[in-house]
């Protein structure tokens, strides 16, 4: 990995200072511009600036294997091209066999919350238990701060944790993460949007295809055709968003 970092956007202002300030305070290092993939630190933002970084601890670098600046699409963002960062986790890892085992078979009874709705926003609130929101400011009122223990605060933070999530979870409902089962007041999976149909679908899949066969054994034509989907998928959603508001 290069010290220095190398970059196409040459400008700098107060706010890429004050980023540069940050990390050295904090021993952080950015990857941009310096690991494979993006030796050459590749404009993140509408071909002309970098403002899309990844950053991380120096003692997190043995886990970076590349980075990449993928060709920007109008179907993911209006202006920032998609970052991929690659990391592995395995080389020099001793793996429990208990664990794993367990892991697989406990796999199906992991729940996880809904998105979040902002509508359900006041009801999220009012579900909050305030009586064991009442507890725990009593508690942390006794608590001497000179005595403070890193099991005490942990014990806290999950008190608060639980509390926010019991309220997320009757208010937006739960879906097994492994089988995407779901339950409660939420729990039919939201649609895709109204204009959104079999043809829009078919023509996304044929991009996501197009996009992966290029990125698989890249050339000029197979880069052509991505491109060339991806104006017909665009063509296609903007025709049927036109046609519905009418």
């Amino acid at each position: 990995m290069s010290k220095v970092r190398c970059s196409m956007d040459k400008s700098k202002n107060s706010y890429g200072n004050m980023l540069l300030e940050m990390c050295k305070n904090n021993n952080l290092i950015i990857l941009n511009g310096r690991v494979n993939g993006d030796k050459e630190g590749k404009f993140t933002c509408r071909q002309s600036s970098v403002v899309d970084y990844f950053i991380c601890t120096y003692d997190f670098l043995c886990f970076v294997v590349n980075m990449y600046v993928k060709d920007f699409s109008k179907l993911y963002s209006d202006v920032h091209s998609p970052l991929i960062l690659s990391l592995n986790f395995k080389d020099g890892i001793e793996e429990d066999g208990h664990i794993a085992e367990n892991s697989v078979e406990n796999a199906s009874e992991v729940k996880r919350v809904q998105k979040w709705d902002v509508e359900k926003k006041n009801e999220f609130l009012e579900c909050i238990d305030k009586e064991k929101i009442s507890d725990l400011v009593a508690e942390l009122e006794s608590v001497d701060s000179n005595l403070l223990s890193q099991g005490k605060i942990n014990e806290v933070v999950e008190k608060i944790n639980s509390i926010f999530l019991n309220a997320a979870e009757n208010v937006l409902g739960t879906y097994n993460a492994s089988q995407g089962s779901r339950t409660g007041k939420n729990s039919g999976k939201k649609g895709n949007k109204p204009w959104f149909d079999k043809q829009c679908w078919n023509k996304r899949k044929i991009y996501r295809g197009a996009k992966r066969n290029y990125y698989s054994n890249r050339s000029e034509a197979k880069r052509e055709e991505m491109k060339k989907t991806e104006r017909t998928v665009l063509t296609r959603y903007h025709m049927h968003t036109f046609s519905f508001e009418i």
